[in-house]
């Protein structure tokens, strides 16, 4: 699903007080983070990722996006936010705007 500029914004506003619950540290992106990312996006369909090591950023963020499946809403500095709809209607917690 690709979102739009405005819903982008309504989830970066709603991340803002979240805590980063995954680390990505000098090992770069294996599939141990993968596995962390998917285990976070089970509970919540907006999580925030720290990049401790900026060096290709972009090429991570791109991996996360691909690999996981799920929207990248936002990047400042070292966070990432990232989001994945719940397949399940009934578990979803984040309604998106639409106008």
């Amino acid at each position: 699903m690709e979102l739009k500029g405005y819903q982008r914004k309504y989830l970066r506003s709603l991340a803002h007080n979240l805590k980063p619950t995954v680390f990505i540290g000098k090992n770069k992106f294996t599939s141990g983070v993968l596995s962390s990312i998917e285990d976070s996006f089970v509970n919540n369909e907006l999580i925030k990722i720290k990049i401790f090591n900026k060096d290709n950023h972009d090429i991570i963020i791109n991996a996360i996006s691909s690999k996981s499946n799920c929207d990248i809403v936002g990047s400042i500095g070292k966070i990432i936010i990232a989001y994945k709809e719940n397949v399940d209607p009934d578990k979803r917690k984040i309604i998106l705007p639409n106008k």
